[in-house]
């Protein structure tokens, strides 16, 4: 051997024995880490607790079909298993990394925690090959695969990678870039250290005692990421069994510790069996303003639209609001209100409240239930004594025969809604949705439908309305008046049926499409019904 390959072989060992005690160091402050969270200091969450029995499991079984810790370093495969394991274990114990993962909000969600990381691995895995030649990246094989970690430009490419990738994962997760400074650092030392790694598991002695890191570090991690969910589901349970023991301060108390443990634990299934536990115990205990706000928990925490929540629904109607039922009803038919969930709900209402909405959800849904004739009666008449004239209602009188109460049919303005409530009406204003509806029941015939409407006219143009029935549009007339006034449209009904009206403002879908304001006068109080006369 030449002086100058003494030299650069000296050279080398330098460089390894340098990157073995980099390594060494970087792998020993996750750890650290990791037994400080062990030893009670600090909770880890349930993505790091599976994090870290994980990788538990991982060294364990390789330890065991390699024969010992300390054959790891004799093959290509075992040294790859270990050195994954402790650049894993070190980012699993990094608490920037696992900030990065779950976002800045805390997510919950799998997915959304394990998405951006798979992103960064594909992001890794696409730029650790640039710079290398195509044929200098070896071929398949274990050996072959640590040769290419080792080599200076693959090493120096991950390096690079990491510093574009973190960054990416932080703004991925929802958090500013300079969160991500420090992870990134960290990534990039781990991507530079991997052949003193690589030189850490190749030594026996050394692959024990990297073997004994990981196993000692993560089992201790997950020992106390479960006996924290434990702590949790526990908690949560004593706080449910106070709360039907009517020990209310216990409640309080419990349910402040059992928020604390689900914010270190990041787990959000006790909380929402809790929350549904205490919602379903407020109801039964008639306290429904109590249970509305634990059942909007629920529905937030499982991302579910608080307006099509079932119990929300449910404690609605108990506590005597009418409209969502009936919003229901007009754009999502019976079988939204005739369910377990909502009809009880439905048929109580009809009976504690006293606004022609609660009245008739009662009646339209016995009558599409075919309740005996009698109860539907029963019900038809308490609408007619709230609202003489409401044509949905008189209209079914009539249909069970007998003695009708006659009276001009008008359907109110508070049973015509919008698909949500907007800033001009909880109803829901026509002018900022573009479109309203309602239910009304009508027997075979000719009819007459006339608006009770006033206008204003904006871009020197009046409101101009569309009627539909059933889909079906009956004519496009022009509200010209400011002033209230009946605005007809003449129709033929061939089956006795529940048909759905739909008032769309057409002015402001034409300015939406013409992207100019679309804001327009128009003012609905009613619609009338009358019988038209037959066409000769």
């Amino acid at each position: 051997m030449t002086d100058g390959q003494t030299i650069q072989a000296q050279g080398g060992r330098a460089q390894n024995s340098l990157g073995a005690y980099v390594a060494l160091m970087l792998f020993a402050l996750p750890c650290a880490m990791a037994a400080w969270m062990a030893f009670g200091q600090s909770a880890p969450t349930w993505f790091e607790t599976l994090e870290f029995a994980g990788l538990f499991a991982v060294v364990l079984a390789a330890c065991i079909r390699a024969g010992g810790a300390g054959k790891l370093a004799g093959t290509a495969a075992g040294r790859i298993i270990l050195v994954g394991c402790v650049v894993a274990a070190a980012v699993a114990s990094n608490p920037g990394f696992h900030t990065l993962a779950t976002g800045a909000a805390g997510t919950n969600s799998v997915i959304e925690g394990v998405l951006p990381i798979v992103g960064c691995v594909l992001l890794w895995a696409m730029f650790s090959v640039l710079g290398v030649p195509v044929a200098a990246v070896p071929d398949a094989g274990a050996e072959h695969f640590e040769a290419l970690l080792k080599k200076p430009g693959v090493r120096l490419n991950l390096f690079f990678t990491a510093l574009i990738a973190v960054p990416v994962l932080a703004a991925m997760s929802g958090m500013s870039i300079q969160a991500a400074l420090w992870p990134a650092a960290f990534a990039g030392a781990l991507m530079l250290a991997l052949n003193g790694l690589f030189t850490l598991a190749s030594s026996a002695p050394c692959a024990r005692a990297l073997s004994v890191i990981v196993l000692v570090g993560c089992g201790a991690g997950a020992v106390q990421g479960f006996n924290a969910y434990r702590g949790l589901r526990e908690e949560t349970a004593r706080t449910v069994a106070s709360m039907k023991a009517n020990q209310f301060e216990d409640v309080k108390r419990e349910y402040d510790v059992a928020l604390k443990l689900t914010d270190k634990v990041r787990a959000n299934g006790p909380r929402i069996e809790m929350e549904t536990a205490l919602a379903l115990e407020f109801e039964k205990q008639n306290r429904n303003s109590e249970a509305l706000s634990k059942w909007e928990r629920v529905a937030d925490l499982t991302k579910v639209d608080r307006n099509t929540f079932a119990p929300i629904r449910r404690v609605r109607c108990a506590l005597g609001e009418s409209l969502p039922p009936w919003r229901s009803l007009v754009f999502e038919g019976f079988p939204s209100i005739d369910n377990p969930e909502m009809a009880p709900g439905v048929m109580r209402l009809s009976e504690i409240a006293g606004d022609n909405r609660s009245k008739l959800l009662g009646a339209l849904l016995a009558w599409d239930r075919q309740a005996p004739e009698a109860e539907r009666r029963r019900l038809l008449l308490a609408v007619q004594a709230i609202a003489p004239g409401e044509p949905s209602s008189l209209n079914l009188l009539k249909r069970l025969g007998g003695p009708v109460k006659e009276a001009p049919m008008w359907l109110p303005g508070d049973l015509i809604v919008g698909t949500g409530p907007t800033i001009g009406s909880e109803l829901g204003n026509i002018e900022e949705l573009g479109e309203v509806s309602t239910l009304v029941c009508l027997n075979t015939g000719r009819w007459e439908l006339s608006l009770r409407a006033s206008g204003t006219p904006l871009h020197e143009e009046w409101p101009i309305v569309r009627v539909e029935l059933d889909g079906i549009a009956l004519a496009t007339t022009q509200v010209n008046k400011a002033v209230e006034y009946d605005v007809p449209f003449t129709f033929d009904v061939k089956r006795n049926d529940i048909f759905k009206v739909r008032i769309v403002l057409q002015n402001r879908e034409d300015d939406v499409e013409e992207g100019r304001a679309a804001r327009r006068g128009l003012k609905l109080t009613g619609i009338k019904f009358s019988h038209a006369a037959l066409q000769k």
